[in-house]
């Protein structure tokens, strides 16, 4: 546990099950969980090109949100890994900056993010391994802007997420340069 990591910091965990609390990050700061099934607690929030990466394993991250347009980013290496968002109210549009994350779970209430192309992409322009999001609500009255996204309907979408959570999705697709990334998006979520 520990209040804030800021200022370049590193901090690396090791392999093994690993926990780690903090309050923000921010300044560049940098957390390496090693492999392992790994929990991240992040009360606040990550800005200023902050980089939490949760490595090999099935890992957790709850987070407040993102605080600031592009640069943070949660990486959850190899595994299925959920981030939990679980700031309320966060004012303004939050980027939500992801590679390797399986499940983003809404789990605040009545804030808005944004989830754009280069939000998911890795730092060179090109696609991490995963090609399929699913983007669910525990909390309430969440909204996310999808825009470059379109709504497909002639897809069945899956009944649930890959930890078997049930929802109704509604599916969203955009193609680059021959990527194709899919999300699944909880018909529960303001669009």
């Amino acid at each position: 546990t520990c209040n804030n990591i800021e200022g370049g910091t590193v901090v690396s965990m090791g392999e093994g099950v690993d926990e780690l609390t903090c309050n923000r990050g921010q300044g560049g700061a940098v957390v390496n969980m090693g492999d392992g099934i790994d929990t991240v607690n992040v009360t606040r929030f990550l800005s200023g090109d902050s980089t939490i990466n949760l490595d090999a394993g099935d890992d957790t991250i709850n987070l407040g949100y993102f605080n600031d347009g592009a640069g943070s980013l949660v990486d959850g290496g190899d595994g299925t890994d959920i981030l939990n968002l679980t700031g309320s109210n966060t004012g303004g549009s939050n980027d939500i900056s992801i590679n390797n994350i399986e499940v983003v779970q809404l789990a605040g209430n009545g804030a808005s993010y944004d989830l754009d192309w280069n939000d998911i992409m890795l730092s060179d322009g090109t696609n991490d391994d995963v090609t399929e999001f699913y983007i669910n609500q525990t909390g309430s009255n969440n909204r996310i802007d999808l825009s470059g996204w379109t709504l497909v309907t002639d897809v069945t979408p899956p009944d649930s997420d890959p930890f078997g959570e049930t929802y109704a999705y509604n599916i969203y697709e955009q193609t680059k340069d021959s990527i194709t990334e899919t999300l699944y998006i909880d018909q529960n979520i303001d669009i």
